[in-house]
Parts: C-alpha cells; structure tokens; sequence
C-alpha cells in the first residue's frame, strides 16, 4: 500500500464523533463487508447493500473518515470496490486524495483504481482536475490512464 495521500487526518475525525453515531456506522459498514463474502459478482452485491448505501449516505460528510478506515484496511475485493463507490457518493472533497493513493497503487485490482477515478470525478471541482492530470504522470497502467483521461475530459467541461 503506497502511502496514504491524507486531505484530512481521517484517525482524528473518527475520535470527535459521537460514540452512538461512530456505533451506527461501524456497524453498517460491518454489514457490508459480511455481504461481500457472499456475492461473487459486483452487480449482486451492490443490489444486496442498496439499503447499507442509503444509511450511509443518510450520515453524510460524517460517514467519510470511517469508509476511509475500512477501505485501508480491507483486502476483500468487493468490499473495496463498495467503499470506493461510495466515497463518490458522499460528494465530500476530503476524499479525493485518498481515492488517489487507490488510483496510484500499481498493486490494486485494476477495476478499483478505474471506479476510485470515477468516485473523484463524482466529487468533482476544478482540484480534482489539478490532482487527476498529477495521477496521470504518476500511473503506469494503460487502462487506468485511459479512464483517467476520459474523466479529466468530462470534468474540463463542467468546471
């Protein structure tokens, strides 16, 4: 694992949070990934987690540090791929550097770099330009490139 690009101290955000409310998300997130050992496919599992996706969303801005918890701490592929869909979702900029240290990781699964782009995409803004066209100098992988590339054409028109 590269080191973890932090736009916030993740750790020190989890500590200020309410114990019952740090209760509630952990144990979402919990669900989550015990539902990712039972699907093999993503499509499935991302049916079978739509009410997990909606709580966490429901928490907002404050789900953020602990989905960034769990994505460095998780090997299981499809629990990844979730939490780096859901950082997206979350529209919380705080996030997109994390999401590039999955971008650059030349040891992640391919298609968890690719979403981790579109996750920073969904977030947008014009600094997610800024650290995307830095990620493209840095990234080997050719599919990796490409999507980031398209992302980078995307968000150069909107912003």
């Amino acid at each position: 694992m590269p080191e973890i690009k932090k736009s916030f101290d993740y750790k020190k955000e989890i500590e200020i949070v309410k114990p019952e409310i740090k209760v509630k998300i952990k144990a979402i997130l919990k669900e989550v990934e015990d539902l990712s050992f039972k699907y093999k496919n993503l499509e499935s599992f991302g049916i079978a987690t739509m009410k997990q996706s909606a709580e966490i969303l429901e928490f907002g801005k404050i789900a953020s540090p602990f989905v960034i918890e769990a994505l460095y701490l998780s090997k299981n592929f499809n629990y990844k791929y979730w939490l780096v869909d859901i950082l997206g979702y979350l529209k919380d900029k705080r996030n997109i550097l994390p999401l590039l240290s999955i971008v650059e990781d030349e040891n992640e699964e391919i298609e968890i770099r690719k979403r981790a782009v579109e996750s920073v995409a969904e977030i947008g803004g014009k600094e997610a330009i800024k650290f995307l066209k830095d990620s493209y100098k840095i990234v080997k992988n050719e599919e990796v490139k490409e999507k980031i590339a398209e992302v980078i054409v995307k968000l150069e028109e909107r912003f």
